[in-house]
């Protein structure tokens, strides 16, 4: 039966117990039920060929590519950027990563730090800080499945990708270096050759590594990647055969061509089925908004704390210390210009036996206080996430409302001497609302529907 209404003869027709003169009483017809067509409606099968392609590309969005880094938000990376690794614990410290980076040409670290800035064109890019090399010392990053596999601590029977199929792993990258970085990739164990390192220039540049010239690291003699079970998806690494100076390399776009026939190991049978990709977007607001070290300007201490330079465990190589000989002292970092929100708070310190085990971090946000200290131990290392290099200690949430957070560090009670490093303030909800390649049930029933009734 088709759509219809109802269509009823309206009148003239008196108030309720308001009686007219009887010569001035209309005569009002029986109402009688009137059945309408609704006006033609669209068919699914209309859809239009210009929409038909962006749907079509959209629902198959995850069979047509394998990326291993798109943005950091993106639901198409595969592995974990977790596998920090070098010739000792030293130089492995000082590697410094974040996924979440927003290229800025002019930026001599080649990102912005502009909480508020987006670019359209890449999104996000995987920004990774290899430091100086002497000799034969080596350092460099895996991006693995699972994460932290390379450090033993992966759950057991955890399993990689099956790469069959794949011929290549393709991405862009550039360095900001004054001198530019040379680098050697590396897939599933196996890197590039050493003596023909990648140049990386200043600007983006494609680059494509043939799975096929991969090499034995410890020879560097030609090997068959077994890519039937891969782990270790993507590597960058530099050695001091080449490069002395270390620097920095952004990467963007890392994926494998052709697409892996079977990534995912399952019994063969139907394509895997998708949703409809839902929306797109073009980046996300870094998630940390602010770090502050001891040695910025939003930093103060009472005169008593010591500014100790040259300190390779600490953040940016300083710190100020306060001893209990030294009689009690405040250090503040003061941070403005925060959105309204709460926040959690993380700190940093090199650990060291003869520092306190009781350092007490208080939070306010501007001159009132949130809640009782946060009292940490300094002899032990922080116990977090790794950010620039570093552990950050988690001390607690601050709801901020009048866009100041205060952070103060002081020793009355302290068994030993307090260290004020650095503070990192992160949102409990990440600024990046719009989450990449979102899909929704209702949203994409109706594509489903619209794809059908095309009869394609």
């Amino acid at each position: 039966m088709p759509f219809a209404w109802l269509k009823l003869p309206f009148r003239n027709i008196p108030a309720k117990n308001v009686r007219a003169p009887r010569r001035l009483r209309p005569r009002v017809p029986r109402v009688r039920l009137a059945v309408q067509e609704l006006e033609p409606r669209l068919q699914p099968s209309a859809i239009s060929d210009a929409a038909y392609p962006l749907l079509n590309e959209r629902v198959a969005a995850n069979q047509t590519n394998f990326f291993v880094y798109k943005d950091a938000d993106s639901g198409f990376n595969h592995g974990f950027p977790s596998g920090f690794f070098a010739s000792n614990d030293t130089l492995r410290n000082q590697i410094q990563l974040n996924a979440a980076s927003v290229n800025d040409d002019s930026a001599p670290s080649g990102v912005t730090t502009d909480p508020n800035a987006l670019d359209r064109e890449r999104g996000t890019v995987l920004r990774v800080a290899l430091p100086s090399l002497t000799g034969s010392q080596f350092v460099g990053v895996h991006i693995e499945e699972p994460e932290h596999f390379g450090a033993g601590t992966a759950a057991p029977g955890s399993i990689g990708y099956d790469l069959t199929g794949a011929q290549r792993v393709m991405f862009d990258a550039r360095s900001p270096s004054p001198s530019g970085l040379d680098v050697q990739f590396g897939v599933g164990g196996l890197n590039t050759d050493r003596t023909q390192p990648f140049h990386i220039g200043s600007t983006f540049a494609p680059f494509t590594v043939e799975l096929d010239n991969l090499r034995n690291p410890d020879t560097n003699l030609p090997q068959n990647l077994n890519r039937a079970s891969v782990h270790l998806l993507f590597t960058v690494l530099a050695s001091g055969d080449y490069e002395q100076d270390g620097g920095i390399i952004l990467l963007d776009n890392i994926r494998f061509d052709p697409v892996p026939s079977n990534p995912i190991p399952k019994p063969e049978g139907p394509p895997r089925l998708s949703f409809p990709l839902g929306n797109q977007t073009f980046g996300v607001v870094p998630a940390v908004l602010h770090v502050s070290d001891n040695g910025e300007a939003s930093f103060t201490a009472t005169p008593n704390w010591v500014h100790e330079t040259s300190q390779a465990g600490s953040y940016l190589n300083d710190r100020h210390t306060l001893t209990t000989a030294a009689g009690a002292g405040t250090a503040r970092w003061t941070l403005a210009g925060l959105p309204p929100r709460v926040y959690e708070v993380q700190a940093t310190w090199a650990p060291d036996a003869g520092q306190a085990t009781n350092a007490s971090f208080t939070l306010f946000d501007d001159a009132v206080m949130l809640g009782a200290a946060h009292l940490v131990d300094q002899t032990q290392a922080p116990a977090g996430l790794t950010f620039d290099g570093k552990v950050w200690q988690t001390l607690g949430l601050a709801r901020i409302e009048t866009g100041t957070l205060k952070v103060e560090l002081s020793n009355p009670g302290a068994d030993g001497t307090v260290a004020a490093d650095a503070i990192r303030v992160v949102p409990t909800i990440p600024p990046d609302q719009a989450i990449a390649n979102l899909t929704t049930t209702y949203e994409s029933s109706l594509t489903i529907f619209a794809l059908l009734g095309r009869g394609t």
